[in-house]
C-alpha cells in the first residue's frame, strides 16, 4: 500500500516521506503537495526508489497522514 506521510517542522518547513511504491512513482504521488507548498528545498531518495516498480491494479487509493500539531498519535 502507498503511504504519504507530510511531517511540519518547528521552523515551518514539511517533509514528505513516501513508501510502499519504488521508482519516479513516489515524485508522481508527491508532485501535487510539492507545487501546493512551494519550492523543494531538498529531496532524499530511499532504498524504495531503486526497487523495480510494481504496477498495482487497485490504484486510486491513497492515505494521507498529517503529523505534527496534535497529529502524531497513530
Amino acid at each position: 500500500m502507498e503511504e504519504i506521510i507530510l511531517k511540519v517542522m518547528p521552523d515551518g518547513t514539511v517533509k514528505i516521506q513516501v513508501s510502499g511504491v519504488s521508482g519516479d512513482e513516489c515524485l508522481e504521488l508527491t508532485e501535487f503537495i510539492e507545487k501546493s507548498l512551494g519550492t523543494v528545498v531538498e529531496r532524499e531518495k530511499t532504498h524504495e526508489f531503486n526497487l523495480p516498480r510494481i504496477v498495482d491494479k487497485t490504484k486510486g487509493k491513497y492515505r494521507i497522514q498529517m503529523r505534527g500539531a496534535g497529529n502524531d498519535k497513530q
